[in-house]
């Protein structure tokens, strides 16, 4: 035993009715009659006597723009242009904004020239979601901004005391106006020193990354001798690897005399991919920065023979301020936790990209990819 088409039909959960090849309705289910009675239609309509397309296009106004659409794509399907066509339309009700998609496809019969099924979906919920979502976006978007700014804000109101407090620390350190006095005021003064220096660089990153989060870092366009600009970087990290009893190697191969980029910007990631190697690694370790050529690509390589980091580590690396926890820097300082975060932002603002590959015991490769010619 065979359902019958009209209980198949009645039983969709959408509106739905059969074409003939001229748009006249053969047949709508319950949950058409329902949907024409909400939308001021009066009950009981045989919906037989209709000619769908004549019914859309007699449609007058606020309304009519959709109807005259629906008659639209439905008479593209009808004359074949299209085996289907759809578009979401508003269907206010009180105190409900409604939406529906209207779904027009062919109808092959077997005896009698093609038709089509049309459809009204009610897609209210979606939207509604939809429309949620994307107002949660823009929220989410004018906090980030305001971070930015505030971010902005005080690292600049936190940089010129600072600065003040260095030159002052360093006045006293060389000892221009005479004896700091007591012994012990002398290693005041070094940790002072070193504490405003370090909070001086947390400040510094807050800034540069409030800059970069609001689109206010621009990158500058020049050309660049790597071997020069690699070699000068590397050299200005060398006495603190020396101290370490590091070796620091630098490796560069096959590279173009001059690429173009930002000099300060690929500077600033090398270093901070460099201190971060240096910093890790034991004592009698090994940091290599290789640099190569891979196609359209230059390619930035540190490597180290630190601890190492699993996935999760190295995601929580790659977020501010991240801290990978039991990895203690060989040099007491923890640092902010955002030179690795904005290295990866500088890299993609240059069109490139900031890779990272680690295995724990063994050590930790990161790779920057930027664009040879800019």
């Amino acid at each position: 035993m065979q359902p019958s088409l009209t209980a198949v039909l009645d039983a969709l959960p959408v509106n739905a009715a059969l074409l003939d090849h001229r748009g006249a309705i053969l047949q709508a289910n319950a949950a058409w009659n329902r949907f024409s009675v909400e939308n001021d239609a009066p009950p009981c309509i045989d919906w037989r006597a209709f000619n769908y397309l004549e019914v859309c296009r007699k449609v007058e106004g606020p309304d009519s723009v959709w109807a005259y659409k629906a008659a639209d794509a439905l008479e593209s399907v009808l004359t074949g242009r299209q085996s289907s066509a759809e578009f979401d339309y508003p269907c206010p009700a009180p105190h409900k904004e409604r939406w529906f998609r209207f779904v027009a496809a062919v109808l092959p019969f077997e005896d009698a020239p093609s038709g089509a099924v049309v459809l009204h979906i009610d897609i209210s919920d979606s939207k509604a979601a939809e429309k949620l979502a994307v107002a949660s976006l823009e929220e989410i978007v004018k906090a980030n901004e305001a971070k930015s700014s505030f971010l902005a804000s005080v690292s600049h109101e936190l940089r010129t005391p600072l600065n003040a407090i260095l030159g002052f620390t360093e006045m006293m350190q060389q000892r221009i106006f005479g004896p700091v006095g007591h012994e012990k005021y002398v290693s005041y003064v070094d940790y002072i020193a070193t504490s405003a220096s370090l909070l001086l660089s947390v400040v510094n990153g807050l800034l540069d990354l409030a800059r970069i989060e609001a689109g206010r870092h621009e990158l500058r366009s020049e050309k660049l001798d790597l071997r020069s600009l690699v070699a000068t970087t590397v050299n200005s990290l060398r006495s603190i690897a020396i101290a370490r009893q590091l070796e620091l190697v630098t490796i560069v191969e096959d590279v173009p005399e001059v690429a173009v980029g930002d000099g300060n910007a690929i500077r600033q990631i090398l270093v901070n991919l460099l201190g971060n190697a240096i910093k890790f690694t034991p004592d009698g370790g090994r940091v290599a920065c290789r640099v190569t050529s891979a196609g359209p690509w230059v390619q930035f390589n540190v490597e180290d023979s630190g601890p190492g980091m699993t996935e999760a580590e190295i995601a929580l690396a790659r977020e501010p301020f991240g801290q990978v926890q039991g990895m203690s820097p060989k040099d007491g300082n923890k640092g902010s936790g955002l030179g690795l975060p904005i290295s990866i932002k500088l890299a993609e603002m240059h069109g490139g990209d900031l890779t990272i590959s680690s295995r724990p015991g063994v050590g930790t490769a990161v790779t920057v990819r930027i664009p040879r010619n800019g």
